[in-house]
Parts: structure tokens; C-alpha cells; sequence
């Protein structure tokens, strides 16, 4: 089954289960990857988180029980997975612009997010270059910190991230310890479950003295490497995930991901991959 069935599955199994508590496991198993590749991808692909799919889904169905039944606001509230009347109020009015109260009254405007349906296609305006290689496993060393992936929240603070280790002298103590052959700074993203990943800024090193540095052992891994410049790292991450990822022959192994900064100020992006 190609990547688009497997997805479009996914939202059916969404859509027949908008009124119970939905397992991302359970939604990433019937896409055919793991919970954080799925995490990863949807907002790339369906240019929303999918939380926020989910919320807006679920006022949508809410919006249309509350205009087209006599249930309870409380017992709607309940249904689609708000714990107070007020919650549900409150978030009501932020997806529809009127209270509950207000939306059955007739000719009362509401707003309609529809279901998802993936189409995957590739322009082809923008060639991708990209090779694929066995690496050699090796030891990091570095400090990380835990993100997560529903609402953007990566992509606003790991930048924010470098720019305090640059500021604070912490990336030039960092690369002392660099002793091996690559000589390269490192962003790896590692311990991904669900919504959720580490991120290192980190560099390799053999050296035993790090002290309140964390090590990480990243195993021999088959990557897909892309090449890219700095200011281009977050557009190629996503053109990845978006476009490459789930038309390739490959999908995610479910190992850490890794950004290489070359001493010559050269950058790869590698995504592990298996067939």
C-alpha cells in the first residue's frame, strides 16, 4: 500500500472516532510509520498540526450537532473530549466566532473545517539533491533539551537554541572536544515518541572528561543525505517529509536524525531510512 492510501486510511479511522480519545500509535500504525514520523509529516503535508486538525474537526461535528440537534452543550462538551462546559465554550467560539448558546439560532454562521483527503504530488520546480549511504556509528557528546512537534514549537525554539549557545560561549567549549575525524558540529534529534524528541547540539568525541554533558551513541545507520545551506535548513527539513519521504522507496527507520555542520560551512541533513 502506497503512502497516500496508508494516510487516507489514517483520516477515515480519524474521522469514524472523533468522539472517543484517539491514539496516536493507533492513527501512525494505520499509516504505516512510527507516531513521530507521523507527527512529523502531517503538518508538512496538511499545512496544520494534526492536534489542531483534530480540534478543529471536532468543533466542526460539534458546530453541526449543536444547529441540527437538541443535545446538551454539556453532553457535547463531554462527547468531544472537554472537560468543563466552559473549555468547550471558550474554544467554541474561538473556531466558530459565537457562544454555543448562540448557534442554534437560526441563520447563525458557523465555520466548517472539512476532513482530509491526501493527494501527493511533486512539482518538480525545485530539484532535490540527495545520496544514500551507510554511515559508521560514533559517539556524541553534548546538551540537549526536550521539544515537541504538534504545535511548531521545534521549529521556533531550536533556532533559538544555536543562537544561545553561540551567544554564551557554551558552542566554543563544545567543540573543544572534538577528537575525532568528523569535524563537525551536530543537531541531533534522538528519543522520539510521539509528539515529542530530544534535540542535542552536540559534537563527536572519544574524550572521557565532559562534564555536565550528555553522551549519545548514534549506531551504524542507512541515510538518506541532503545537502543544504544554513538559512535553507527548516524549507529542506520540510521538502523532506513533504515530498521526498513519501515518494521514495524508503521510510523513516525511526533512529536520530542528524544536521552536520562542516567546519568548511558545508551542511548535510541526514534522515535514517529503511526499504
Amino acid at each position: 500500500m502506497d503512502i497516500t492510501k496508508s494516510l487516507n486510511k489514517a483520516m477515515e479511522y480519524v474521522e469514524r472516532n472523533l468522539d472517543k480519545e484517539i491514539d496516536i500509535n493507533e492513527v501512525s500504525k494505520i499509516a504505516g510509520c512510527s507516531a513521530f514520523s507521523f507527527t512529523r509529516m502531517f503538518p508538512f503535508l496538511a499545512g496544520i498540526s494534526f492536534n489542531e486538525y483534530l480540534r478543529k474537526r471536532r468543533l466542526t461535528k460539534a458546530g453541526y450537532e449543536l444547529q441540527n440537534t437538541d443535545k446538551k452543550i454539556l453532553d457535547l462538551s463531554l462527547k468531544y473530549g472537554y472537560e468543563s462546559p466552559t473549555s468547550f465554550n471558550r474554544a467554541f467560539a474561538s473556531h466558530h466566532g459565537v457562544a454555543p448558546s448562540k448557534a442554534r439560532k437560526q441563520g447563525t454562521t458557523l465555520r466548517a473545517y472539512m476532513p482530509i483527503t491526501f493527494s501527493i504530488t511533486i512539482k518538480g520546480v525545485v530539484a532535490m539533491e540527495f545520496k544514500i549511504e551507510e554511515r559508521e556509528g560514533f559517539r556524541a557528546v553534548g546538551f540537549k533539551r526536550r521539544f515537541r512537534t504538534d504545535n511548531g514549537e521545534n521549529f521556533r525554539e531550536i533556532p533559538k537554541m544555536w543562537e544561545k549557545a553561540m551567544s554564551d560561549e557554551t558552542y566554543d567549549k563544545l567543540i573543544t572536544l572534538n577528537n575525532v575525524d568528523m569535524r563537525a558540529s551536530l543537531g541531533i534529534c534522538a528519543n522520539m515518541e510521539g509528539y515529542e524528541f530530544d534535540y542535542y547540539i552536540a559534537t563527536p568525541s572519544s574524550m572521557e572528561e565532559i562534564g555536565e554533558l550528555e553522551e549519545i551513541i548514534i549506531k551504524p545507520q542507512l541515510y538518506a543525505v541532503f545537502p543544504c545551506a544554513l538559512e535553507d535548513i527548516q524549507e529542506v527539513t520540510k521538502r523532506i517529509f513533504s515530498e521526498w519521504l513519501p515518494n521514495s522507496e524508503y521510510k523513516h527507520a525511526s533512529a536520530p536524525e542528524i544536521e552536520v555542520y562542516y567546519q568548511d560551512c558545508s551542511i548535510e541533513i541526514l534522515i535514517p531510512i529503511q526499504k
